[in-house]
């Protein structure tokens, strides 16, 4: 197991829920709020990509506090946001072309979502034509 303390950010974040989304620093990654944590499961089958492009995904995530019965009552009403304790393992050596190619099937698994802000074949382009992560996670910001 990895602690996410140790990689190398910013990571690039793909969920089951076909979310693309950026952490730029640890206490980002390992945060969400109640809807993710209770109704959405973010971080079930979470994949991450770090700054190298190495490949991980999370084996566990636990809440970094216990709620008490009535503290998360309160916490899903307000939607509050939650501090998460995950450990990731390790899938594959680093390799851009891999995180590229992720991401792409990402956008082809919800179009609807990314045509509404861009062109699907430009962002494509710009995925493809990423000289590295950091430029790779500033296109999916």
């Amino acid at each position: 197991m990895t602690p996410v303390s140790s990689l190398p950010y910013p990571v690039l974040c793909l969920a089951r829920d076909n979310s693309v989304s950026v952490a730029w620093t640890p206490t980002e990654l390992q945060a969400c709020n109640a809807v993710a944590w209770f109704r959405n499961r973010y971080f079930d089958d979470l994949r991450l990509f770090d700054a190298v492009g190495s490949s991980y995904r999370v084996s566990s995530a636990e809440l970094a506090e216990p709620l008490r019965a009535w503290r998360r009552v309160v916490v899903r009403f307000l939607n509050q946001n939650l501090a998460v304790v995950l450990e990731v393992e390790s899938l594959s050596s680093p390799s851009l072309e891999a995180a590229k190619q992720a991401t792409i099937e990402w956008i082809h698994r919800a179009p609807e979502f990314w045509e509404a802000a861009y062109n699907l074949h430009e962002l494509e382009a710009l995925v493809q034509q990423s000289p590295d992560m950091e430029t790779l996670c500033a296109i999916l910001a």
